[in-house]
């Protein structure tokens, strides 16, 4: 099996949800972790309903959830956060990168992500 720089970089840094790229302590670092595992099972629900989109899709449907939730808190989501979810979902093989490219929201190709099975 052909391991990918991101899988080298997850299994080097022992670091699943949250980079901590700010280097954060342990109090604050526990509530991004668990933050960021939450967004990631929200991505991975996304999948199992449409199967197949790149990010910038993802980031419309959670957006669009997000403003019809009345409980929902501080701001969506960016898109560089899903982007990260969809790629700790396609490291742990529960996403599959497809060859095939669209437009995202910023008019530059990106790729397409399909559930594995």
């Amino acid at each position: 099996m052909v391991r990918t720089k991101e899988q080298v970089f997850l299994n080097t840094y022992k670091m699943r949800y949250f980079f901590n790229t700010t280097q954060e302590d342990e109090p604050v670092r526990k509530v991004l972790e668990d933050k960021a595992k939450s967004q990631n099972e929200k991505v991975m629900a996304i999948f199992r309903r449409y199967r197949s989109m790149g990010a910038s899709e993802c980031w419309r449907i959670i957006h669009n959830q997000w403003l019809k939730d009345d409980k929902a808190e501080g701001y969506a989501p960016p898109i560089t956060s899903i982007r990260r979810s969809i790629t700790v979902l396609t490291t742990e093989g529960k996403l599959e990168r497809s060859p095939k490219k669209v437009t995202g929201m910023y008019g530059r190709p990106e790729f397409i992500y399909t559930l594995t099975d």
